[in-house]
């Protein structure tokens, strides 16, 4: 995995990172909480409205690593337009 690969957003996702590690790490940007979306293999912090990738089994937190994840509301938005 190259760091252009993890900036462009290329990078896949192997697996997510322990329970027990989720619980300890924080988002870069807002110091709040991260959710882990496996599907898309991201840990999303809604404070921010960014999903920072997770590979190799590695979190990749820092703040330029982040990209643009909707929030509740706007995906909600986005499923009742035609």
């Amino acid at each position: 995995m190259t760091p252009a690969e993890v900036e462009q957003g290329t990078a896949v996702a192997l697996e997510a990172p322990p329970a027990a590690l989720l619980a300890l790490l924080c988002c870069p940007v807002t110091r709040g909480p991260l959710a882990l979306d496996a599907e898309a293999g991201v840990l999303v912090s809604t404070r921010a409205g960014l999903a920072f990738p997770v590979v190799a089994g590695v979190p990749v937190l820092l703040a330029d690593a982040g990209r643009p994840w909707p929030t509740a509301g706007e995906k909600s938005l986005s499923r009742a337009r035609p």
